[in-house]
């Protein structure tokens, strides 16, 4: 008897951490291509699902690809090789590779699996409360205060960023930071909410311009790109499948790189 686990167990370590009942209406996480039946020769992790994601997990002999955004998520029309999305499909089903995602149902999910609340732990912060009825973004603690620059710059280091935008140092509230707020993704929304829950900063990404018009004055921006807010995705799923499933271990997609390059 195999002492591999299978695909459906694997997928259940997940849910177990973050359940599919915490995805957002609009969201389509869960098990996207092939069966949970048959044993997991291997798992591949990434944040976004591509033809190359694919091309890898085949070579790595990974039956399963576990990632944070649907490679579904859309209504789709065609299946066709014309797009990343189609070719991405097309070659997992012919490699009989399985494809599940965790999108807001891991955003969503409660400490220590939540994404913010990664973003939190790599910045050393200790998390007090969410930000929303969902879970979606997290208050924090910083081990101590930081000066506005300070802090942008210490986001910078912490989550390998090549750059990242920020509402002018000057206009940021007086004193130190030390309550953050911190939003995976595109959290934008959550910047009213953080203000109110007294924090000096947030951290997220895709802010508009009107947010940094609006509230650039009222709390310190660090908007990061949306990949260095979310590539903690990966480790998160690791810790989850070694701690419920030992012995047994995910590799991470090397290839994987942010999507969007800047002059």
């Amino acid at each position: 008897m195999s002492n591999q686990p299978t695909i459906g167990q694997i997928i259940a370590a997940i849910e177990e951490a973050a359940s599919r009942s915490l995805q957002e209406q609009w969201d389509n996480s869960g098990l996207l291509v092939g069966s949970p039946a048959g044993a997991c020769r291997g798992v591949m992790l990434c944040l976004d699902v591509t033809p190359g994601v694919i091309d890898q997990a085949r070579e790595k002999g990974c039956n399963l690809v576990i990632a944070h955004h649907p490679l579904i998520f859309k209504g789709i029309k065609v299946v066709n090789d014309e797009t990343v999305q189609g070719r991405a499909l097309i070659d997992a089903i012919r490699a009989d590779i399985a494809v599940y995602c965790a999108h807001t149902s891991l955003d969503n999910a409660p400490a220590p699996y939540g994404v913010s609340c990664e973003m939190a732990r790599l910045l050393g912060a200790e998390v007090s409360a969410t930000l929303s009825p969902s879970g979606t973004g997290v208050i924090a603690r910083l081990p101590q205060p930081m000066e506005a620059e300070e802090f942008a710059r210490a986001c910078r280091r912490v989550f390998e960023a090549d750059h990242l935008r920020h509402s002018p140092f000057a206009a940021a509230p007086a004193g130190q930071i030390e309550t953050v707020a911190l939003g995976s993704g595109a959290c934008g929304f959550l910047i009213p909410d953080a203000i109110a829950a007294g924090a000096q900063a947030i951290v997220t990404s895709d802010v508009r311009y009107h947010d940094f018009l609006d509230y650039g004055g009222r709390i310190l921006i660090v908007d990061l790109t949306h990949f260095d807010t979310e590539k903690c995705t990966k480790e998160i799923f690791k810790r989850i499948i070694s701690q419920k499933i030992p012995n047994f271990a995910p590799v991470f997609c090397a290839s994987e790189t942010n999507p969007i390059e800047y002059m």
